[in-house]
């Protein structure tokens, strides 16, 4: 972006300093071109700050606006068409120079060739930046329309691993309700529980993965429901009994007598929230006094 716009400030410069040096006939074909590279760095300057905007809909009037204007044939016809009125010129000067080489001295002689020779090298160095940033422009759209594509198969890749993942774990979910209805000892209850939980806590997992997309959209939602939050930290601590175990650490939990035991809010969150906390702390927690290790709960 400030390639473009560095471009676009040189471009501007460049048709203002072959302004100033056009002389003569050439005057008005030198402002012609500062005229309308002047109307084209205006719409150039409106596109960059529609990008950085983020206005899509900016953009792309101002890009037609800008194909429809065809300003860039109508710099270079009158670069071209400036050239050759200055190489006329320089051909009149020097014709006129010959004949009145006894009244011309050599500085001045020089000086004139010089200035249109410079004035030659401004036209050149306008016609190429323009070339570029055309360009540039072009090379923008492609950028715009790579990135557009990319966020469509982004939204079809979640869409489609919503539904794959989404299958069998409501197959999983079911099948450890219906074992939860047969004659279960108390160990196998708990296992069956602990199979349950997990898997709902998959399938929250998965609908997080799919928030990502609420949350770039602004769609976003925080449930505000009751929910039971010792049974909440029940379900989490045998959740991770098993790992616990065997890593030979404890795992306790202590909540402050003031918190009511029923709350207000989003229960799938909050719990998502303490198995990532535990998750971490069980993975490197390695050494110590693993007997001290407890989180606390208060206001």
């Amino acid at each position: 972006m400030q390639s473009i716009q560095d471009s676009v400030n040189a471009l501007g410069y460049n048709a203002y300093v072959l302004s100033s040096f056009a002389e003569g006939p050439t005057k008005a074909r030198a402002d012609s071109v500062n005229n309308i590279i002047d109307t084209q760095v205006n719409i150039s300057e409106k596109i960059l700050a529609a990008i950085k905007g983020s206005n899509a809909q900016q953009v792309k009037l101002n890009i037609d606006s800008l194909r429809i204007l065809d300003l860039g044939n109508k710099v270079y016809k009158n670069c071209m068409q400036l050239q050759r009125e200055l190489r006329d010129d320089l051909q009149q000067t020097l014709d006129t120079n010959t004949e009145q080489a006894s009244k011309l001295s050599l500085y001045n002689r020089v000086l004139a060739v010089f200035s249109i020779i410079a004035i030659l090298l401004l036209a050149t160095i306008i016609i190429r930046r323009q070339s570029q940033q055309l360009k540039l422009i072009e090379e923008l759209k492609e950028a715009e329309l790579a990135a557009l594509k990319s966020k469509n198969a982004k939204d079809e890749f979640l869409a489609n691993m919503s539904h794959e993942l989404r299958t069998p774990l409501n197959a999983l979910i079911g099948f450890g309700n219906l074992l939860d209805g047969t004659e279960l000892d108390a160990k196998q209850k708990e296992y069956v529980e602990i199979i349950k939980s997990s898997g709902y806590n998959l399938l929250y997992i998965v609908n997080d993965v799919l928030d990502l997309s609420k949350i770039e959209a602004g769609k976003l939602t925080i449930a505000h429901r009751p929910f039971n939050l010792y049974d909440l930290f029940t379900r989490i601590k045998k959740m991770f009994s098993a790992t616990i175990q065997d890593k030979g650490l404890v795992h306790n939990y202590f909540i402050d007598e003031q918190i009511p035991q029923h709350v207000v809010g989003d229960p799938d969150r909050l719990q998502q929230i303490f198995i990532n906390l535990i998750s971490n702390a069980i993975k490197f927690t390695t050494e110590g006094d693993r007997s001290k290790r407890q989180y606390y709960l208060g206001r």
